[in-house]
């Protein structure tokens, strides 16, 4: 067995185990379990460990990107055009994580026309979707928004009331609060949260709040919007999952007790940036260890 088909083995049985045991480094439980998995199609493989990858990015980028890159060496090589689309897609939020995106808008564009030459609408939306993140982390709401609206249109359409659709409207919802209109910000987020029940999809459901609360301290509801993110910081740790989110919230919760201006209230604040602070080192991501700094500085 070549290297790559032993490491897509490992990595499909990492995706079916705990992931808390994979970041300990217990490799070699996969190694033993490689011999019980069935052989399936290469691009199959490629496929899931594009996902895997997908997942993987909650706690290691640099892993992330090192999976997803020769996953997209390997379909290049065989020119398989979906597990190339897939790589490309993934790459693509990796980069924006990173704080590079410019490179991400590249790969999503190589993603958007793979996905409309395999032509399937869902995959191609999903693509849209997130090179409107990208917009978004360039400051550029409106071009998100209007991306994200096209979109919508899609999933009003064909797939109403899925988790893609609550996707779709939460993330308008962020970038309408980005363009200050606070109120239809809420009103989008709120649509979002109840698909996200009815589904139901407790992860999303944790995202909500955190968003909740980002409208609701931007309004000036700083009770309500610590109680969004105490109720978003719970989920994830009771979840123990998405360590890059618990930093956000950690961060939002000392935002706003930051904004209320009381001295009283600074040994919370510094207390929540530094929890923050060291998640951010421990799962290596530089952007926010560099905005815990600042926080940190400015407390």
């Amino acid at each position: 067995m070549n290297s790559y088909w032993r490491i897509a083995f490992i990595l499909l049985y990492l995706w079916c185990a705990n992931y808390a045991t994979a970041q300990k480094g217990t490799w070699q439980i996969a190694l033993e379990k490689q011999q019980d998995n069935a052989q399936i199609g290469q691009e199959a493989y490629l496929v899931l460990a594009c996902a895997i990858a997908q997942e993987v990015k909650e706690y290691n980028l640099a892993l992330a990107y090192k999976m997803a890159t020769q996953a997209l060496k390997e379909a290049q090589m065989k020119r398989l055009m979906h597990a190339e689309a897939e790589a490309h897609y993934v790459i693509a939020e990796i980069l924006r994580l990173r704080g590079k995106p410019f490179e991400a808008l590249a790969y999503h564009h190589t993603s958007i026309e793979l996905f409309e030459k395999i032509g399937v609408q869902t995959f191609i939306q999903r693509a849209k979707r997130d090179r409107a993140f990208t917009y978004s982390s360039l400051s550029k709401f409106d071009s998100a928004k209007r991306v994200l609206e096209s979109v919508l249109d899609w999933y009003q359409q064909h797939e109403p009331n899925t988790r893609e659709h609550a996707i779709t409207l939460y993330n308008i919802g962020i970038n309408t609060l980005r363009l200050g209109h606070y109120q239809d910000a809420l009103d989008y987020t709120r649509k979002a949260e109840k698909i996200f029940r009815k589904i139901p999809d407790s992860h999303n459901q944790i995202r909500v709040k955190n968003n909740i609360g980002l409208i609701q301290k931007n309004i000036g509801h700083y009770t309500e919007a610590l109680q969004a993110y105490i109720a978003a910081l719970k989920g994830y740790e009771k979840a123990g999952e998405n360590q890059r989110a618990t930093v956000i919230v950690l961060s939002n919760l000392g935002n706003v007790y930051a904004s209320l201006n009381d001295s009283a209230y600074n040994k919370q604040i510094h207390r929540y940036y530094e929890r923050a602070y060291k998640i951010a080192v421990h799962i290596q991501d530089t952007i926010q260890i560099i905005s815990c700094i600042e926080l940190l500085a400015k407390a």
